[in-house]
């Protein structure tokens, strides 16, 4: 399903951000990747990448949760 041209390159690049968010010290320490980065600076640039998100998710859990909570 990965090497499939038609189709694989449009998994890769869907799973490979998804795979950083659920997991973002999963590309360091995992054995059960999904997807390998090339490189050492791509696989540093994906844990920053899914620190980041999952922030973002984080906080805009978080303003949901105060904005029905103050009305």
């Amino acid at each position: 399903m990965y090497l499939d041209e038609h189709g694989g390159r449009i998994v890769r690049v869907l799973s490979l951000p998804l795979q950083s968010i659920v997991n973002p010290f999963g590309t360091l320490f995992d054995s059960t990747r999904l997807i390998i980065p090339d490189t050492w600076q791509f696989n540093l640039w994906l844990v920053i990448q899914g620190l980041f998100s999952d922030f973002m998710l984080l906080l805009a859990g978080l303003s949901v949760r105060r904005r029905f909570k103050a009305g």
